[in-house]
């Protein structure tokens, strides 16, 4: 089944994130020289270039005049799909377009989806420019992939030039009319065989993304509290709902595990702050996901949570190197250690520093995780967990933040009143407990609602614990 609109609105997100700029600390200016103030296409190209759907040509170059070639515009309609094209190009067949070029996903992501199929003599032409015709049957095509039923103002009534239209185009140009993306030149005419230059296409997408929000302006549903839907990826920010959007959490070649008898490997993801610079050291944050999240995707242990709490307006975690595991079946500790100094091995990170917050089976691998390595951690936010009341003596010291919902009918709340007690009773000054009285198995949408527990966290080190 084809994937729908919920998954593609990547530039809805820019309507809020550009009124909200000051919450994200990578919003920058245009770096291109070549686009002015004031011309016809800067807006165009702020979205597209701001959202990661479009690139410069060279540095400091955006080429707004120049054609843009078919490899290009794929690539650009792949990002706005939202589908991973990854691996696609060991299935392309065409004459001209190797597996190993960098398009190559794209062009096969493109042909399986039918929106492109390429030249009689089996040839796809990546590189020759896309004219005006080809690009109304690419976007009147990609319309019909996404299930886009919407249409906004028509333009223009009609083109002055239509006699002169190819007969395979015709009804492409008229229905890319209909939706009021495309208009004529200054004396009506479409121009078909003319090639479609970059600020053209940028200003098409821009008058696209409306009709993508209005397709689907609805959250997804989620049938079981710990169980969320799965969050796709285009190239650079991955969006949850509109307003909600963070940078990619890029995919890694699965971790060889230690002892967890689920798996041989886990999938993870690593996000690394975007002006990484390894002279500094960066605190590290690892997040374990619950039970409907378990699988071997590496896609559903993003789930919203993780949005809600890097939109929190002085979330830490912008500014942190992040680790999200995905175990098939349950967690285990020491593979999770062995992942997190890995990554210690690869990157500049604060040894003083290191969080682990969980949520449900995920709250129970924060517990196990902290008393298997209780002087590890700088401090931990187990969410609607259990855990071993045996342990609290060696956590005695550690800062821990504990939330629970009292009406919670999946993990009883029992397990978290009964470890606090126990901590206090071993002598702990550092332990913080919230009992939610009107949650169920959902507190961690209190945690989401309240940053003070995340910038509480990234207050903590292992020092002042000494």
């Amino acid at each position: 089944m084809k994937k729908v609109v919920e998954k593609i609105c990547l530039a809805i997100a820019l309507l809020t994130f550009a009124t909200a700029s000051a919450l994200f600390a990578f919003a920058a200016d245009l770096p291109f020289t070549d686009v002015k103030k004031g011309a016809w296409y800067e807006s165009a190209v702020e979205t597209v270039y701001t959202e990661g759907i479009m690139e410069g040509k060279a540095e400091g170059k955006f080429a707004p005049n120049s054609p843009m070639t078919r490899a290009e515009l794929v690539t650009v309609l792949c990002r706005l799909s939202g589908d991973d094209a990854d691996g696609k190009g060991e299935a392309l067949s065409f004459a001209d377009t190797k597996k190993s070029a960098w398009y190559a996903d794209y062009v096969a992501w493109a042909a399986e989806s039918g929106i492109v199929a390429g030249y009689e003599d089996n040839t796809f032409k990546p590189n020759a420019p896309v004219l005006r015709c080809e690009l109304a049957k690419m976007f009147v095509t990609f319309l019909e992939y996404m299930k886009i039923t919407e249409k906004g103002t028509a333009l223009v009534d009609s083109f002055a030039d239509a006699d002169s239209f190819p007969k395979w185009a015709a009804g492409y140009i008229e229905s890319l009319r209909e939706t009021g993306l495309m208009g004529g030149d200054d004396s009506g005419n479409f121009k078909p065989k003319s090639n479609a230059s970059r600020a053209e296409i940028a200003t098409v997408i821009t008058r696209l993304l409306p009709l993508m929000e209005k397709e689907d302006n609805t959250e997804p549903p989620v049938t079981d509290p710990d169980e969320d839907p799965p969050v796709d990826e285009p190239d650079d920010f991955v969006r949850w709902s509109p307003g909600v959007v963070m940078r990619l959490a890029k995919k890694q070649e699965p971790f060889e595990t230690v002892g967890n008898f689920y798996a041989k490997e886990i999938n993870w993801r690593l996000y690394v702050p975007e002006n990484y610079d390894s002279a500094k050291k960066y605190p590290v944050f690892l997040f374990l996901h619950g039970s409907g999240e378990c699988g071997t995707d590496n896609t559903n242990q993003l789930n919203r949570m993780i949005f809600h709490l890097y939109n929190q307006p002085n979330s830490s975690i912008r500014n942190a190197i992040c680790i999200y595991p995905q175990t098939p079946g349950g967690w285990d500790s020491a593979t999770l250690y062995a992942l997190m100094e890995h990554v210690a091995s690869q990157y500049s990170t604060d040894t003083d520093r290191y969080y682990v917050m969980g949520l449900s089976m995920g709250g129970y691998g924060t517990w196990d995780i902290i008393a298997e390595y209780p002087d590890y951690f700088a401090a931990a936010v187990p969410i609607c967990g259990g855990c071993d009341f045996g342990t609290a003596e060696v956590l005695a010291d550690m800062p821990i933040y504990i939330v629970h919902g009292a009406k919670d009918g999946v993990v009883p709340v029992y397990y978290s009143r009964e470890m606090y007690k126990a901590l206090k009773a071993a002598g702990s000054t550092s332990v913080i407990y919230e009992e939610l009285p009107d949650y169920d198995h959902n507190a961690w949408d209190y945690v989401t609602m309240h940053e003070e527990i995340l910038v509480w966290m990234f207050e903590q080190t292992r020092e002042g614990r000494k």
